[in-house]
């Protein structure tokens, strides 16, 4: 009898997706991955509630995102090395400020920086607030929508004059209606938080978002309005709906720009990071005595600026 026809060839090998290259376990990898979660479970269970609310925050896969950014300073993710150092330092525990008077309130500042990163007098806490929301407004303008910051019209102005639920709005991220994103940047150090944050990873900012929802949550509702809060830790760790917001954009970047998903929500990541990360390191540094008022000698940024274009 005949031999049987041939069956078709095997498929030729294709090049791994990027994807597919992230998922790639090294075992040397795995092995330091494994004896870094040793010492770190020994520093969690050896450490006060304070210096364990700081090691969760910090030690978070998102909260150190900034160390993989490329330092381009037209992104605004070039850091200066002041910026670099007294944020590595307030991290890692260490002292930073003398126990000296807050040059913005006249608080004694404490040596632990819970004070100068939360401190509400002056510009900084402001400015810090308004970098996060460029960047995620930044974001969202090159995904095609339209961002409006501060939008006081958002809510019927007659019945809620008071109420800001809208940091950024835009009326084509859903198909109900206008979405209103409230930004908020919490200490997971401060007396107030320390205790829950100490018990949890990222346990202060979905406080912080859960604290917005029961605040505007109903409002917006009422107005046909979805109400979207996005929290942040002042280590850099997001809370729940700020993940879902970095990874949903991530994906609408990637597919209007024909970006790797993962390499976009990476890089959205990244921005944010960095953002969180100088606006903490400002803070401290304009509560250092004989520090000028952005914490650095005027232009020594060169072309750095935060609100640079931040996508193609």
């Amino acid at each position: 009898s005949p031999p049987p026809p041939p069956g078709p060839p095997p498929p030729l090998p294709t090049r791994p997706t990027f994807e597919a290259v992230l998922r790639m376990a090294d075992p040397r990898q795995t092995l330091q991955d494994g004896l870094a979660l040793s010492q770190k479970e020994g520093l969690l269970n050896s450490a006060t509630p304070r210096d364990r609310s700081r090691l969760l925050s910090a030690s978070g896969a998102l909260a150190g995102a900034y160390l993989h950014a490329l330092p381009l300073a037209q992104e605004g993710l070039r850091v200066h090395p002041a910026e670099f150092r007294v944020a590595v330092r307030y991290r890692l525990g260490l002292p930073v400020l003398p126990p000296a008077p807050c040059s913005e309130c006249g608080a004694t500042l404490d040596q632990q920086e819970d004070h100068a990163v939360s401190c509400a007098t002056g510009p900084d806490r402001k400015r810090r607030h308004n970098r996060i929301c460029r960047i995620i407004g930044a974001a969202l303008a090159s995904a095609g929508h339209t961002p409006r910051y501060e939008d006081p019209h958002i809510l019927p102005h007659d019945e809620h004059r008071e109420a800001r639920p809208a940091d950024i709005a835009t009326d084509s991220w859903s198909e109900g209606g206008p979405t209103a994103f409230d930004i908020t940047v919490v200490s997971p150090t401060a007396p107030t938080h320390v205790t829950a944050a100490a018990a949890a990873h990222g346990a202060t900012a979905k406080a912080a978002e859960s604290q917005k929802t029961r605040k505007y949550g109903p409002l917006c509702h009422n107005a046909s309005v979805e109400f979207w809060p996005v929290g942040f830790e002042t280590f850099g760790t997001p809370g729940p709906e700020a993940e879902r917001l970095l990874r949903l954009l991530g994906e609408r970047l990637a597919a209007r720009w024909n970006l790797a998903r993962l390499r976009a929500i990476s890089r959205l990541r990244q921005k944010v990071s960095v953002g969180l990360f100088r606006g903490v390191a400002t803070m401290l540094l304009n509560r250092l005595p004989h520090c000028s008022p952005l914490g650095h000698p005027q232009g020594s940024f060169g072309s750095t600026d935060p609100l640079a274009p931040l996508w193609p």
